[in-house]
């Protein structure tokens, strides 16, 4: 780094670092003046100028001020761009002193979006100073240089470059890293409403302050309707063609829509992709990809035709797996992409054509030759028993449930140990629904037998509140209970030959069933289950022998399945249970 790079890296420093301590002591209109050229005393008044001249003068100036700070700001972004311009068209020699040296130079742009960072932490002290901060406002403003920077911010996150090792000393006593993540982190705990602090920040200061900036600009004014916010359109932009035109636009007035917008169809999406890959055990890497998917149409088309899904979907299987150590909002983001993904038949297909050789992570047993398709049911339905014991979150159910009903259709070569799994949750349901039923009748025997007098009217409320919450209870178990044999019902109606094992499984645990066979919410799914189960018990009684083994039994199936007439299921009314496509 030369003397005079290393003035400007001191420079925005120290800027950085004066504003987040401002911000933390100071009112927001104070701050403001530092954005002046000049200092003015509004008191002082020339000899021979009227009172209306000095208000049509301080009019003018205000004017000038407001002028002076939207520059001023506008040259911040700029020199994110300019810089980050410079470091990726310099050819990079094989000496390392050469390459310290240009690896120095990203010091510069990392405490120039520091210094943006703090100018946006006023939110932080105060969450109602967003709407009406001029430091927001003059940011907001800037969409001509919207779409750059976001890509340059993009571009710092997916190259990952180390810090210089020359600052290692800071690195070590917390100056230089503390200061920067102090405001990331804070913004980052509003964006995700968590206080964790994202993981290993060390690894890439400017690829992790980067990833931050742009997830706090473009979560501004996301509630506010009739507010136009050009980084968010541009994110959600990035990779479009020139004839893609059903991506939403967010602003409610067509002016704040520039009418040119250069579409930027060249971004590099594959190192975007594999960076995401890596780094999704942080949670604002997963809300990246979140974003993306949900609202950008390029990216999200590009993501699904990729061969190596399993990038992608694997990490976020070890994260649901890894969930007591997450935080909730963490585990739903995860969730909510796998819904976004399973909504598309092509990822169904893919992902149980592709056979794993083993899940070294999964340590609750060994996993050998199962599907991509089949470690995402295991790992969802491990997600629903944890969430069931642990977190008890009605729509965390909703979510996983509906992640499966999308791809029960495409099941194929379910292994046995998810096919076990699947049963599993079923019975644990059907006996918490016992349960529950079983205390609802008492309550209502008891009803029937005692006489309440005047006095016990504060026994008979709060029973009354008991009951009710029996009866909220039996509801959403019933519904859950619902979605999970229409997953079974689903699967058995669209891939029956493909999943010998489920049938196995199914035949081997056939009493779980007979529980709701006259229930009225369940009873058309049991019909067709029983219908199933009926015909292959009748071919292995065909065959005349008492002790069957493993493998005649699995023969048995097989032949069965490939002669199973597919129109013998009665069609299931799923009005309770459709695919949630909306998020």
């Amino acid at each position: 780094m030369t003397a005079v790079q290393k003035r400007t890296w001191r420079s925005q420093f120290d800027r950085s670092t004066l504003f987040l301590y401002q911000f933390e002591v100071l009112r927001e209109e104070t701050i403001v003046r530092q954005f002046l050229s000049s200092p003015r005393n509004p008191q002082i008044r020339f000899i021979h100028e009227t009172k209306e001249d000095s208000v049509n003068k301080k009019k003018v100036s205000e004017c000038d001020d407001e002028r002076k700070k939207e520059t001023n700001v506008a040259k911040l972004t700029d020199t994110i761009i300019s810089v980050n311009s410079e470091i990726r068209d310099q050819n990079l020699n094989d000496d390392e002193k050469d390459l310290q040296s240009n690896n120095d130079i990203r010091l510069i742009p990392e405490e120039t979006i520091n210094i943006i960072l703090s100018l946006l932490s006023a939110e932080i002290y105060n969450p109602k100073t967003s709407c009406n901060s001029p430091f927001h406002k003059v940011i907001m403003a800037q969409k001509s240089v919207a779409q750059n920077v976001v890509r340059s911010l993009l571009d710092n996150f997916t190259q990952q470059v180390p810090p210089p090792k020359k600052i290692s000393l800071y690195l070590n006593t917390g100056l230089f890293y503390n200061i920067g993540s102090a405001v990331a982190s804070g913004l980052w705990s509003m964006v995700s409403k968590t206080n964790a602090i994202p993981e290993d920040n060390r690894k890439s200061p400017l690829g992790v302050q980067s990833l931050l900036l742009l997830l706090a600009l473009s979560s501004h004014h996301i509630q506010d309707e009739g507010k136009f916010n050009p980084f968010r359109h541009s994110l959600f932009r990035l990779g479009a063609k020139e004839s893609d035109v059903n991506v939403e636009i967010e602003s409610a007035h067509s002016d704040d829509t520039p009418s040119s917008s250069p579409h930027d169809s060249s971004f590099n999406m594959s190192q975007l992709y594999n960076t995401i890959c890596k780094e999704l055990h942080a949670d604002e890497t997963t809300l990246l990809l979140y974003l993306l998917l949900h609202r950008n149409p390029s990216f999200a088309s590009y993501v699904l035709s990729r061969v190596d899904i399993d990038s992608l979907v694997i990490p976020i299987l070890k994260l649901l797996y890894e969930a007591e150590e997450k935080n909730s909002h963490h585990i739903y983001m995860a969730l909510i992409i796998l819904l976004i993904l399973s909504q598309d038949s092509g990822f169904n297909n893919s992902i149980h054509i592709l056979d794993l050789r083993s899940v070294a992570w999964f340590t609750e047993r060994s996993l050998n030759d199962i599907t991509l398709g089949g470690l995402l049911v295991l790992i969802v339905i491990r997600t629903i028993q944890f969430n069931m014991a642990k977190m008890r979150d009605k729509y965390l159910h909703t979510n996983c449930l509906a992640a499966l009903a999308n791809m029960s259709a495409h099941f194929r070569a379910l292994h046995p140990y998810v096919a076990q799994r699947l049963l599993s949750l079923y019975g644990i349901l059907s006996k918490k629904h016992a349960k529950v039923s079983e205390k609802m009748r008492q309550y209502a025997s008891q009803q029937k037998n005692d006489n309440k007098s005047h006095e016990e009217s504060e026994s008979i409320l709060e029973e009354y509140q008991e009951s009710s919450d029996y009866a909220a209870d039996l509801a959403i178990l019933e519904e859950v209970i619902r979605m999970v044999l229409e997953i079974i019902n689903s699967c058995l109606t669209h891939s029956l030959k493909y999943n010998p094992h489920l049938i196995y499984a199914m035949l081997h645990q056939k009493e779980l069933f007979i529980q709701f066979r006259t229930h009225p919410i369940f009873q058309d799914i049991i019909q067709n289950i029983e219908t199933v189960l009926t015909y292959f018990n009748t071919r292995l009684e065909e065959t005349g022998e008492s002790n069957l083994s493993v493998e005649t039994v699995f023969r048995v199936i097989n032949e069965g399945a490939q002669l199973w007439p597919g129109d013998r299921l009665k069609y299931v009314n799923k009005d309770n249970a459709d695919k949630v496509n909306s998020i």
